[in-house]
């Protein structure tokens, strides 16, 4: 058993640094067929977002069951600092509820939703 209190309980709520926050969905199950391109895309995307973005804002990605080149990608994008937050779903869930997920995670007043 613990002994005292919770030394967060009696602190005031975490001060945002962002006031906005882009919630992206990314699918790409695999590398051939219709979803041959998509990576290229994506990576385009996601750059052209980190290069624009202002500095009170924030990104996060949700990987919808994405294939394993894409998810060490993404993770590397965390793993660099380059994006805030970082969704690894094992199975599609659909867009929406992923969309919907991300935005009710997100804290800031002004919430941007992308795929």
């Amino acid at each position: 058993m613990r002994l005292g209190g919770n030394p967060q309980k009696g602190e005031a709520f975490i001060k945002l640094e962002t006031n906005h926050r882009i919630v992206m969905v990314v699918f790409i199950p695999e590398l051939e067929g219709y979803y041959e391109d998509m990576f290229e895309v994506v990576k385009i995307s996601i750059n052209s977002l980190i290069k624009t973005i202002p500095t009170k804002s924030a990104i996060t990605i949700i990987d919808n069951g994405s294939c394993e080149v894409v998810v060490n990608y993404l993770g590397a994008l965390f793993k660099d600092g380059l994006i805030d937050a970082l969704q690894l779903l094992k199975t599609n869930i659909g867009k929406i509820d992923a969309l919907i997920g991300g935005a009710r995670a997100s804290r800031e007043p002004i919430i941007t939703l992308t795929d």
